[in-house]
């Protein structure tokens, strides 16, 4: 749960801080690395912060793989342990 709200918490940041580059002109960033590196460098959040978060760029697109993932697999599971299929005692791990 906890990494879920980080993870839209993550998205939100990026996605108001190009909508923010883009109206002031800063530039196009590339990637959630230079959002953030952009967002230091013209002072919309602080240099230090923005160092300190720059990290999470990469973090962000972990967590929406492993969410994905996640969510695959209890679906699987949840079609797996339908009446009939023979594998009623498969547990969700």
């Amino acid at each position: 749960m906890a990494e879920h709200h980080l993870r839209r918490s993550l998205e939100a940041l990026f996605d108001i801080g190009r909508h923010i580059i883009a109206k002031k002109g800063y530039g196009k960033p590339e990637n959630y690395k230079q959002i953030i590196e952009k967002l230091g460098q013209h002072k919309v959040i602080s240099p230090d912060f923005a160092n300190k978060i720059q990290g999470m760029a990469g973090y962000r697109n972990r967590l929406g793989q492993e969410f994905c993932t996640a969510i695959a697999r209890y679906f699987e599971i949840r079609q797996l342990k339908k009446p009939g299929k023979g594998l009623s005692d498969m547990v969700l791990y």
